[in-house]
Order: C-alpha cells, then sequence, then structure tokens
C-alpha cells in the first residue's frame, strides 16, 4: 500500500491531471454491492455511527437572510427547524414543542411566530421590531443569552 501524500501534493496531482487530460486509474475495478445501498440496517448504522456523531451541514446561512428566517426539514431522521434570531444569529431545534410534540415549522420561509398548540396560543416567535413574543410556553425561543432545551418552543 502506498503511503498517504500530504495536500500539496495531491492538489499538485489534481492541477497535473487537468492539464494534461488525464486521470489516476486503479489496478482493479471495485464494485459495490447493490445490497449496500438497500439495506435498511446498514443505513440505520450509518446514522447512528457517523451522521450523528458529528456535527453536519443543514442548510446555507444565506437560507435565513433576516430575522424570523426559516428552514424545517429531517437531518439524520431527526426534524430540525433552524432560525435566525433577534440578534442575527443562527440557531437550530428540534422541530417539536415540548406539550406534545407537535412539529412547529414546515419547510422555509419568514415568520414573527412559530405556533406549537393553535388552540391554546403556545407560540415562540418574533414582534415587529425583532423583539420576543410574548405568549405561552416558548416566548424565549429567539432571543439571545437565553439557556434553552434544544427544542423549538421549548418551555421555561
Amino acid at each position: 500500500m502506498k503511503p498517504a501524500m500530504d495536500d500539496q501534493s495531491v492538489a499538485q496531482r489534481v492541477l497535473d491531471h487537468i492539464a494534461n487530460g488525464t486521470t489516476d486509474l486503479g489496478d482493479a475495478v471495485w464494485r459495490e454491492p447493490v445490497a449496500n445501498y438497500r439495506s435498511p440496517e446498514r443505513l440505520t448504522a450509518e446514522i447512528q455511527g457517523v451522521l450523528r456523531r458529528a456535527p453536519t451541514p443543514f442548510c446555507p446561512s444565506a437560507a435565513l437572510p433576516e430575522i424570523g428566517s426559516y428552514v424545517a426539514r429531517d437531518a439524520a431522521g431527526t426534524p430540525i427547524v433552524a432560525v435566525r434570531g433577534v440578534d442575527g444569529t443562527v440557531r437550530a431545534f428540534r422541530n417539536a414543542c415540548r406539550h406534545r410534540g407537535m412539529q412547529v415549522a414546515a419547510g422555509s420561509g419568514c415568520t414573527r411566530a412559530f405556533v406549537c398548540h393553535p388552540a391554546r396560543a403556545w407560540l415562540s416567535g418574533l414582534r415587529q421590531g425583532g423583539s420576543p413574543a410574548g405568549a405561552g410556553h416558548g416566548e424565549r425561543a429567539l432571543r439571545p443569552g437565553v439557556r434553552h432545551s434544544g427544542r423549538a418552543g421549548a418551555g421555561r
């Protein structure tokens, strides 16, 4: 087995291939078994052993251009909502309220409030001008300097 190349050598090799219209070739063709792509057990192991062990990119900062901008989707099987708070900082939370585990956001957009349970008006969000809303359990979710439980609409 050949020793690993340093970064400068790898970069030079790539540039040489581009200049010469060439590529590296292996000694043999590798064929990945199709079962590896279709195995639920392998997927679960990769989610647990790789995707949930380290931070992974969720969305570009440009997708959250202004206060109240949000993106909600699953990451490694966990529903997440990322939102730009009143201080301009992007934070991510589990996309579920503490009360009943209801989803608080879907897709993407810009809002002043995330409604957790409409019948009881529990929400977390922003007022005009960027100040936190003041109704129910989740009013602190977008305020900087407040310790959160890691869930959107977290209680006090």
